[in-house]
């Protein structure tokens, strides 16, 4: 019995001790409570609605299997801060209206040395700027460079000592790998070749380190880098090109089959098809795919979809239910163009896009193409209570399976919602990703 209450009571406190104790005072704070959310690359996600206390007060406990990284204290829609979680126990003080320009900490020291940091940088960034830029074009001999010059080598150094303070002190901290991932740079990145030492900067990286994945440090980087090759005064074709080499030089540094490669790929995927420039999304898809471990089923699904229902391809036969519970086939209920979409009422942008579909029905009936919408819902009585209040001049078939569905197998979906323009013989003619695009389609339709 000894024995037994020995080990129960060791797995107990092994899970108390694993807990961060999350404890902070929120001053004339807009609400009754705050709400926590986790990083992953640039996603927020809520996690938990936090009460605050009649004092504005509260204590949270971060639970495993929660990752350990980056957090999000969201007091209103625009004021948050930004945290670390899962090593140290937290205990802060702000003002919800001002919480980086207030915020003191009594306890976590990653977090004193996250928000030391920020406010070196809020001091620096804007002599930064105007040092970098003035640097780049001014004449280098004159007297005032040299005093530019100076200030600058100041800033630097101010960044070095804390960088190195953090490296000698504690190596292996997350706080130490996401400011050096995110900040660190060297001196010559006040000169003119600006744009090539950032080139170098970021290659040389470590991408290797998996926590970063519950920050936003390699997403923001991504960006940086592809910024190096954005250029406003060329054609969308030209800067397609240029986009495609920071793609084959971003995979060139990324360890193949890991799991950053594998964010790299889904990131840079969902960013690029939200710009409408799928041609770069099939270039990863063909020269990067079998570099990944595809683990994450978006990233799966996404590149199974662009790779099985290209243009000309014909789309799967499937069967699903109708709203009645009758079993229907889509091959059979087919017999010319279609518009086929998967949506659900609980996609907002899929409402919007069912709303638009009604007003463009007549272009549709006049072009002779049929619609095809099957609902991803799991609630038949969310889905009754939408169709009600939503006058669709169109079927609506769902088995409630939600992403459990086999149409989701089988049409490789992994996002909602999603639509395929089928020509009379059931084969791809368009895969529209917004009403625009669905709009020039059909108007191109003979």
């Amino acid at each position: 019995m000894k024995w037994f209450l020995c080990i129960a009571f060791s797995v107990f406190f092994v899970e108390i001790s694993a807990q961060t104790r999350v404890e902070g005072e929120i001053l004339a704070s807009p609400g009754d409570h705050i709400i926590i959310a986790e990083h992953f690359g640039d996603k927020i996600n809520p996690i938990d609605t936090i009460p605050l206390d009649e004092d504005n007060c509260f204590v949270y406990h971060l639970h495993p299997p929660r990752e350990k990284g980056l957090y999000r204290l969201m007091f209103s829609e625009k004021r948050w801060l930004d945290v670390i979680l899962g090593w140290d126990n937290l205990k802060f003080q702000c003002v919800a209206d001002a919480p980086v320009e207030s915020l003191e900490i009594m306890a976590s020291w990653q977090n004193k040395k996250l928000f030391e940091f920020i406010n070196i940088i809020d001091n620096q960034n804007k002599k930064v700027d105007v040092l970098r830029n003035f640097i780049s074009h001014y004449p280098d001999d004159d007297k005032l460079m040299k005093l530019c010059k100076k200030e600058a080598k100041a800033l630097h150094q101010t960044r070095k000592e804390f960088f190195d303070d953090l490296r000698k002190n504690h190596p292996d901290a997350f706080v130490t790998s996401y400011l050096t991932f995110l900040f660190e740079w060297p001196l010559n990145m006040f000169h003119s070749n600006n744009a090539e030492v950032k080139h170098e900067m970021i290659s040389n990286k470590d991408w290797s380190n998996t926590l970063l994945l519950n920050s936003d440090a390699y997403s923001k980087t991504l960006i940086d880098y592809l910024m190096l090759y954005g250029n406003r005064n060329t054609g969308r074709e030209q800067q397609i090109s240029l986009y495609k080499q920071a793609i084959d030089s971003i995979f060139s540094f990324i360890p193949d089959h890991s799991p950053v490669y594998d964010y790299a790929m889904l990131y840079l995927m969902e960013g690029f098809e939200q710009f409408n420039m799928e041609p770069l999304v099939i270039h990863m898809i063909e020269n990067y795919a079998d570099n990944c471990n595809r683990t994450e089923s978006k990233l799966d699904n996404r590149i199974n979809y662009y790779e099985t229902f290209q243009n000309g391809a014909t789309a799967p036969d499937f069967i699903t239910t109708t709203l009645d519970g009758e079993p229907v086939n889509f091959y059979e209920e087919v017999s010319g163009k279609t518009l086929l979409v998967f949506w659900a009422t609980w996609c907002g942008h899929c409402k919007q896009l069912n709303q638009s579909l009604v007003e463009i029905h007549p272009q549709l009936e006049q072009k002779n193409i049929d619609v095809i919408s099957v609902s991803l819902d799991h609630d038949p009585d969310e889905l009754t209570t939408y169709l009600e209040n939503t006058d669709l001049p169109f079927e609506v078939w769902c088995d409630y399976q939600g992403w459990k569905s086999d149409v989701v197998d089988q049409y490789y979906l992994y996002a909602t919602p999603t639509m395929l323009l089928l020509g009379k013989d059931k084969t791809i003619i368009g895969k529209p990703l917004n009403l625009n695009q669905l709009v020039y389609m059909i108007n191109d339709i003979q």
